[in-house]
C-alpha cells in the first residue's frame, strides 16, 4: 500500500460543483481506496492504495466522473513526494516569518513547456516562484489575492490543468500521510 495526497481542481470553490466530502469519502472506498481522509472542502484527500500514482488519479477522476458527471483534474502525489516537495521549499524563512504567504501550484502532468521560460524574476519582485518538475512554488508577500500569478496564468504558461494550495494546506496534508 501506498500513501497518496490527491488533490481536486475547482470543487466547492464559490458555489460551483459542490461534493460533500463524506459521500466523496464513500465513493472512494466503495471504489477500493482505503483509510481515505479528508481537509476542509476545497478537494484535498490523503488516501492509501495498492496502485501507482496514475492508476490512482484516473480511478478518483472516474469516480467522480461516475458520481457527478464532472470531468474534473485530479492530481496525486505519493507520501514520499509530498514530503519531498517540503523539504525542497526555496523560501524556509518565509516559511517561519510569513508562511500564509507561500504557495505550491501542483501540475496535473508535467508541463509540456518550461512555466518559468521567458519570465524575468526581478519584474516580478517582490513575488518569487521557482519550478520544481511537477510544481511550482510561490512567495507572494502581497498575498494571494492581489498576485497576477494565478492558478489560470501558471496554467497556461505551462498548457496542463494546476491546482494551488497555501503553505499551510501543504503543511496539513503532508502531517496526514503518517
Amino acid at each position: 500500500m501506498t500513501t497518496y495526497v490527491v488533490l481536486l481542481r475547482g470543487i466547492n470553490v464559490g458555489g460551483q460543483k459542490k461534493i460533500k466530502m463524506a459521500d466523496l469519502r464513500a465513493w472512494l472506498e466503495t471504489a477500493g481506496m482505503q483509510g481515505v481522509r479528508t481537509y476542509i472542502q476545497s478537494g484535498n484527500l490523503v488516501l492509501d492504495s495498492p496502485h501507482a500514482r496514475q492508476e490512482v488519479e484516473q480511478q478518483v477522476h472516474q469516480v467522480l466522473l461516475e458520481h457527478t458527471g464532472w470531468d474534473i483534474p485530479v492530481c496525486a502525489r505519493s507520501a514520499a513526494q509530498w514530503q519531498a516537495l517540503v523539504d525542497a521549499l526555496p523560501y524556509p524563512q518565509a516559511a517561519v516569518d510569513t508562511p500564509q504567504f507561500i504557495g505550491v501550484v501542483f501540475f496535473h502532468a508535467p508541463p509540456q513547456a518550461d512555466p518559468t521560460a521567458g519570465l524575468k524574476a526581478e519584474d516580478w519582485l517582490p513575488e518569487q516562484f521557482a519550478h520544481n518538475a511537477e510544481e511550482l512554488y510561490l512567495h507572494l508577500p502581497g498575498g494571494f489575492g492581489r498576485t497576477k500569478l494565478t492558478n489560470n496564468f501558471w496554467e497556461k504558461q505551462a498548457g496542463v490543468h494546476a491546482t494551488t494550495r497555501n503553505w499551510k494546506t501543504v503543511l496539513t496534508l503532508q502531517s496526514m500521510t503518517d
